[in-house]
This record gives structure tokens, C-alpha cells and sequence, in this order.
């Protein structure tokens, strides 16, 4: 009896001393996380969805019915391949996109050589959304002659765009020689765009250590395309990397959630209006010899035989989530972006006095952060972005009585005090003017 007794006042002892000595990271379940929907379902906004584009798409071998539906499946509404031998492969993909609810950029060699035939053709096709002109020009010359091919086909259709992709670049580095600001200029001068397109991979691994790391200027290309589309008066529309793959230069890494989520809310938060997939399809490359100079690519949603890889379900996740937080960014004004601890990026801005307006006040170290303000209409969002890709970030904030958090379902609920962002994810408060 005694010796039962003695270990019932052990065990409350032991329960009593754990209780008082219980750290922040045992309490993790009590705190929210950034990804719980909370039990809640998508709703439907009656907003403009953000375009989510699969670059380097279905190739014309496999234009099915099926694998549109398929491509619209995953979440994307546009479809985009580098590469149709002819008018009647165009036209057949066309068709299959149409029937599943899929917009299409569309290019094949007609349409530099017989332009005006060739876009009379597609003009009116209901899934024609543009036409490719070029990508990632190098120079000025290229820039003018994608801007010839531009103006050609506008004389004919004025009711679709043309699409031009651009090279990275930043306020720290040049293309061809020049300012990255003078490359911009060139395109605003000779292509005119209706939209303005950039690449920036920002996530690749060391060949030899497979340390991970991110481009110290990612952000400063951000902030240099979004200064540029918003003096020109155009969206911009910004990639995230969707397939493991080698240059000469850089390896990069088979994209995870962690990933996708870092890049495509860091781009949604400077303003991005479309999020471009490279690649949804993966390109066949003969990878027997990876230090042979070339580009060798080896997995992304779709493998070069078609079949599925675990990335489909993680593209189509990311998608949903930009589906459901479009009545948010698809077209929101942008009043200003910071980050917070984020020492390993260039020409960045920290937080100031404009945080101190806000009604939503963060405690704490903060550090790791990207936080932008967003005005539409009546409301005010805040998004902020966790920059590490490895570990949370508990966030402490005290909202105000009428802040809400939006759920990645896009249901607004009460903000709560503390929250894990996870690694690379973002959170959003939203309350009216």
C-alpha cells in the first residue's frame, strides 16, 4: 500500500514538475498552423482567378481529349508548349483544350512565316488566349524582332495578346552588358507587351555539399519588374520552378511543397496576375553524361512518358490554393512590400513606421519574414511570407477586433493571438478600411 501510495505522489509530482517546466515547442498542437483549413470547404468568389500557367506543357504527340482534362485536373487554366510542327497540330490542340476549359498560348513556324494567314486561322478560336513571340531575348536586336512579330500580329488581332518572356535580372547585375533598367526600357520601347513576363529560379542545390540555397537576388528582380510594370501600367506575371533540372551553372532541386509555396505567394505578394509553371511536362534529355555542357531534365508533373510523378499532387494543391486566395490577389493593388531578418537577400527593405497604422501588430523577434500590404476596394490584406524553407515561424500578433485570417479555403475566420507559418508558407489578415 505504501509503495503504491509513494509512486502515485511520484507520478503527480513528475506530472506537476513537466507541466511548470513546459517548453514553447510542446505547445506546438495548441497553435494553429498556416495550412489548416480548420475543417472549412473552397468557396466560390466572383473575382477573376489568377492564371496558372503550365509551361512547356502537353507535347502535340500526346493531344488528347484526356490529357487536357487531365492538365485541367491539376488546376492550371492556361496551357502552353515551345513547340507545334504545324498549323493542323495547333489547331487539334486547340480543340482538345477547348473541350476541357483550357486557355492556350499557341506558336508554330506558320505563324512567323505566314503570319497574317496564320492568325487569321486562330483568331477566333474560344481557347486561344495569344501568341508566343519569344523567350528570354538577349539583346536588344532580339527584343526588336519579337516586337516586329508583335506588331504583325496585332494589326490582324487585337483582341489577343502577345507573349514575351524576359530574362532575370535586378538592380545588381546587367544583361548583355547593360542595366537590367535599360533591358526593361528596350522592351517597353520596341515590344510594347500587354503584360510583363520574367523567369527568376530561385531555389537550386550545391553539386557537391546538395546544400540548398536561394538566389541573393530573387527579391531585387521582384522589386525591379514590379517598379517596372507599375510605371508601364501593365501586370506581371512570374514563374515558379516545377521541375528538377541542370544547366551548366546551376542544379536545380525536385521542387517540394515548401518550395512551390515560397515562390508563387513571394510572387503573388509583389502583385504577380499569373503563376507560369516550368515545366509541367518533362523535356527528354539524354542524362547519361550531366557534365556535358547541356540542360538535362529529369522530373516535373509529367514524365516524358507520360506518366504521373508525386509532383501532379503537389502542383495541384499549390493550384487550388491560388484558385481559392484569387479574390484576394487577382487584382489588388500593391501598397508596399518589406521583409524582416532576411539578411541574405539584396536591396531590400525593411519594416518602418507603415506598420504601426496597421491594426494587426506583430511581438516579438521577427525575423525571416516577407510582409506585404494589399488594398481592393474596401479591404486591406496583409500577407506574410515565411522565407525559411527548413523550420516554422511562430508568429505573436495582436489583431485588431474586426482582423480576420483568410484560410487557405478562402473562408475568413477570427484571428487568433500565435500562429506557425510553415516553412515557405504564408498567412493573410484581412480587415476593411
Amino acid at each position: 500500500m505504501k509503495k503504491k501510495l509513494f509512486q502515485i505522489i511520484i507520478a503527480g509530482f513528475i506530472l506537476v514538475f513537466s507541466g511548470c517546466n513546459k517548453k514553447d515547442g510542446d505547445t506546438q498542437a495548441e497553435i494553429p498552423y498556416s495550412d489548416d483549413w480548420k475543417g472549412t470547404t473552397a468557396l466560390n468568389h466572383d473575382a477573376p482567378e489568377i492564371v496558372r500557367l503550365a509551361w512547356g506543357s502537353i507535347p502535340e504527340q500526346y493531344t488528347t481529349n484526356e490529357r487536357f482534362q487531365e492538365l485541367k485536373d491539376a488546376g492550371f487554366t492556361h496551357h502552353f508548349h515551345y513547340w507545334y510542327s504545324n498549323t493542323a497540330e495547333v489547331q487539334k490542340a486547340l480543340d482538345a483544350a477547348q473541350a476541357a476549359g483550357i486557355k492556350m498560348i499557341i506558336t508554330c513556324p506558320e505563324l512567323r512565316n505566314d503570319t497574317e494567314n496564320t492568325v487569321k486561322l486562330f483568331m477566333d478560336h474560344p481557347a486561344l488566349a495569344g501568341y508566343f513571340t519569344m523567350d528570354e531575348p538577349g539583346n536588344e536586336q532580339s527584343i526588336i524582332e519579337a516586337g516586329n512579330l508583335a506588331d504583325r500580329i496585332r494589326a490582324i488581332d487585337q483582341n489577343h495578346y502577345c507573349y514575351l518572356n524576359l530574362m532575370l535580372g535586378s538592380k545588381t547585375n546587367t544583361v548583355s552588358g547593360v542595366k537590367y533598367s535599360v533591358y526593361l526600357d528596350w522592351v517597353r520601347t520596341h515590344f510594347k507587351p500587354e503584360f510583363v513576363s520574367f523567369d527568376n529560379y530561385s531555389i537550386f542545390k550545391d553539386r557537391v555539399s546538395g546544400e540548398i540555397s536561394i538566389r541573393p537576388d530573387w527579391y531585387d528582380n521582384f522589386e525591379s519588374i514590379a517598379s517596372f510594370s507599375k510605371d508601364i501600367g501593365k501586370p506581371f506575371w512570374a514563374f515558379t520552378m516545377a521541375v528538377e533540372h541542370t544547366t551548366p551553372a546551376r542544379w536545380y532541386v525536385e521542387p517540394t511543397i515548401e518550395h512551390f509555396r515560397l515562390q508563387v505567394y513571394s510572387a503573388l505578394a509583389y502583385g504577380a496576375q499569373a503563376i507560369q509553371y516550368f515545366t509541367y511536362w518533362t523535356p527528354l534529355t539524354d542524362n547519361t553524361n550531366l557534365n556535358d555542357g547541356n540542360e538535362h531534365y529529369f522530373k516535373a508533373s509529367i514524365m516524358p512518358d507520360g506518366t504521373k510523378t508525386n509532383l501532379y499532387d503537389l502542383v495541384k494543391t499549390m493550384n487550388e490554393e491560388i484558385k481559392n486566395l484569387s479574390f484576394i490577389f487577382s487584382g489588388s493593388e500593391v501598397q508596399w512590400v518589406r521583409h524582416a531578418g532576411i539578411s541574405s537577400q539584396y536591396e531590400i527593405t525593411a519594416p518602418g513606421e507603415e506598420l504601426n497604422s496597421l491594426p494587426v501588430k506583430l511581438s516579438g523577434n521577427n525575423s525571416g519574414l516577407l510582409l506585404a500590404l494589399h488594398e481592393k476596394g474596401n479591404n486591406q490584406y496583409l500577407v506574410i511570407v515565411n522565407y525559411w524553407l527548413r523550420t516554422n515561424n511562430k508568429l505573436s500578433i495582436a489583431p485588431g477586433q474586426n482582423v480576420k485570417r483568410v484560410l487557405k479555403s478562402g473562408e475568413k475566420i477570427k484571428a487568433e493571438k500565435e500562429i506557425y507559418l510553415k516553412p515557405g508558407d504564408a498567412v493573410i489578415y484581412a480587415w476593411e478600411k
